[in-house]
């Protein structure tokens, strides 16, 4: 075990009150970590709250409990991350991330510790844990549970395995291995209901979703010898569908599929003159670097990035620079 799990155990066991927080606009991932790690501490009679920056995507609605989980608003919330005895920052290196609650982060009087997966560097922690061989930043939270000797309860376990259902790709990407099955056979051991939590997530569409996803894959693009593939939703997409941003989660998954394909790409731009880019990629090709070109990053094989332009001008310079890449 590594020297920086040991001393955030260390703090867990003495501090009384916790502040989780992850990215804006978060993901499986940051929610269903951000809860295990809640849904622990207050068993064991923590004062602990999840505060979160952005829209929860719809298929996690479900997840949280009264209480557990608060939108970052202001005064009252940076009040509380002033008064913790820690704040944990999840699934991000970048406190940029953060959004409007980098400041109040960084000035927080109790320790700052990040817990993240990702091949980038932090900023301003205190306690740093990073290991890119984790699976998931859920699969972290279970073995620092497991090093405070903790028994895990259903509703923790069915928080993290939202987190490691989701970062795996309900086990199909290469960070799927024995250690991640490992930890879903405890939390199934524990309570959770492997069906119902798929169901939950996955098979919950709207019928304008599934619209929007159908019109979005009848104009694909391809290019490198099919190869390169990539899906566009624009801003008039968003209005004319309802469809909120965060409801678009798995459509890059989609596109994925698409056999051949090496590096996968959806542009979203969610709105006039602002693109969020995903990129996916199998094997040959590390995204992370593409997207640190366009100053985004993440996962050799999964990232993203955000660019102030024309949704036109954005498809370009990105399906050329991935076709660069697969040269």
């Amino acid at each position: 075990m590594s020297k920086e799990l040991e001393t955030i155990a260390r703090i867990v066991r003495r501090g009384r009150r916790f502040v989780v927080t992850t990215h804006v606009n978060p993901d499986g991932d940051g929610i269903g970590a951000g809860l295990g790690l809640v849904r622990f501490l207050r068993e064991r009679g923590k004062d602990a709250v999840l505060i979160t920056i952005g829209k929860i995507p719809v298929q996690y609605a479900w997840l949280p409990r009264r209480g557990e989980m608060i939108p970052f608003r202001g005064g009252a919330e940076a009040r509380r991350i002033a008064s913790a005895d820690a704040v944990f920052v999840l699934d991000l290196a970048d406190w940029r991330r953060l959004g409007p609650l980098e400041k109040v982060v960084r000035d927080a009087r109790g320790a700052r510790i990040t817990i993240d997966h990702h091949p980038d560097h932090a900023n301003g922690s205190d306690i740093y844990w990073r290991d890119i061989a984790f699976s998931s930043v859920g699969e972290m939270i279970f073995r620092l549970i497991g090093k405070l000797r903790g028994k895990l309860s259903g509703p923790a376990a069915e928080a993290l395995y939202v987190s490691l259902m989701t970062d795996t790709g309900c086990f199909r990407f290469s960070n799927s291995d024995a250690d991640a099955h490992e930890m879903a056979a405890a939390l199934i051991e524990a309570g959770v209901a492997p069906y119902e939590v798929y169901t939950r997530v996955y098979e919950a569409s709207s019928f304008a979703r599934l619209q929007l996803l159908g019109r979005m894959l009848a104009r694909i693009g391809r290019a490198s010898g099919g190869r390169l593939a990539w899906g566009v939703v624009s801003h008039k997409d968003f209005r004319e569908s309802g469809i909120r941003d965060e409801e678009t989660e798995g459509f890059i998954d989609v596109i994925r599929t698409l056999e051949g394909v090496e590096i996968s790409v959806l542009f979203k731009e969610t709105r006039p003159g602002v693109v969020r880019v995903s990129f996916r990629s199998r094997r040959a090709v590390d995204v992370n670097r593409l997207a640190q070109r366009f100053d985004g990053g993440g996962h050799a094989r999964a990232a993203g990035a955000t660019l102030q332009e024309p949704l036109s001008r954005a498809v370009r310079r990105v399906v050329a620079a991935c076709r660069s890449a697969l040269r």
